[in-house]
């Protein structure tokens, strides 16, 4: 096997294995991210929530206004390079009724 050979071209790599750098914004923070294209964005919901002392549960991340679920992957909504994830907590927003009996 010659040395040309044995190398990878850049279109030689699985799509899902492509890599992208995306920034994820909330809490008065902007994280960036590398992500494979094929990985579960869980991942990068647990680093983020870490990093502001959360549970990763309690908040909300959301890509052009449309909620994000854990098992999503940059391939299957559409994430591509420089993108922005919004968080927010579940917390924000609603409103209650207090009733007294």
């Amino acid at each position: 096997m010659s040395e040309a050979d044995s190398t990878l071209d850049a279109t030689e790599i699985p799509p899902d294995q492509e890599k992208i750098k995306i920034a994820v914004n909330g809490f008065e923070q902007r994280l960036y991210f590398g992500i494979r294209k094929g990985t579960k964005i869980k991942k990068v919901f647990q680093l983020f929530a870490k990093s502001v002392d959360l549970d990763y549960r309690t908040l909300i991340f959301t890509l052009d206004g449309r909620v994000l679920r854990e098992t999503d992957t940059p391939t299957s909504i559409g994430l591509v390079d420089s993108d922005v994830i919004l968080v927010k907590s579940n917390s924000d927003g609603g409103f209650a009724i207090a009733t007294t009996l």
